[in-house]
C-alpha cells in the first residue's frame, strides 16, 4: 500500500526555481577545480521531489541522468587446481597408458647399469 509522502516547504521552493546547467557541474576556474554548487546527493533528492511533485526535473535544469554501463559478465577465476585439474587429468591418463613399456624400459636400463658395475673377475 502506497503512503502520501510530504515534501517540506525548502523541497517545494528547490523544485519551482530554475537553475542554470552549471551550477550542477564542476568547473575549472583559476586553474582549479571547484565543486558544483549542488552535489549529486542533492540533485537526487531535487528530481525525487520533482517526480513526487509532478514536475519534468529536465525543465528546471537539472542534468538528464546517465545510463549505467551493463554488468560484465565474468566466468568465475578459480583456484588453480580447478583451472588445471583437466590438463593433469589427461596427462596422468596418458603416463598410465605408456606405464608398461616406461616399466620395461627402466628394468633394462638398471640390468645394463648393473652389468657396467660387474668386475670380469670371477671373485
Amino acid at each position: 500500500m502506497a503512503t502520501l509522502r510530504s515534501i517540506s516547504k525548502k523541497a517545494l521552493s528547490q523544485v519551482q526555481k530554475t537553475y542554470e546547467p552549471e551550477l550542477f557541474l564542476p568547473q575549472f576556474v583559476n586553474n582549479r577545480w571547484r565543486a558544483p554548487k549542488y552535489g549529486l546527493r542533492i540533485q537526487a533528492n531535487m528530481r525525487k521531489n520533482c517526480i513526487l511533485s509532478g514536475i519534468d526535473p529536465i525543465s528546471i535544469g537539472l542534468p538528464p541522468v546517465k545510463e549505467s554501463k551493463p554488468v560484465r559478465v565474468k566466468p568465475p577465476k578459480g583456484t588453480k587446481i580447478q583451472r588445471t585439474y583437466v590438463e593433469k587429468q589427461a596427462k596422468i591418463r596418458d603416463n598410465l597408458t605408456k606405464m608398461d613399456e616406461k616399466i620395461t624400459n627402466w628394468r633394462q636400463e638398471q640390468r645394463k647399469e648393473k652389468a657396467k658395475t660387474k668386475s670380469v673377475m670371477p671373485f
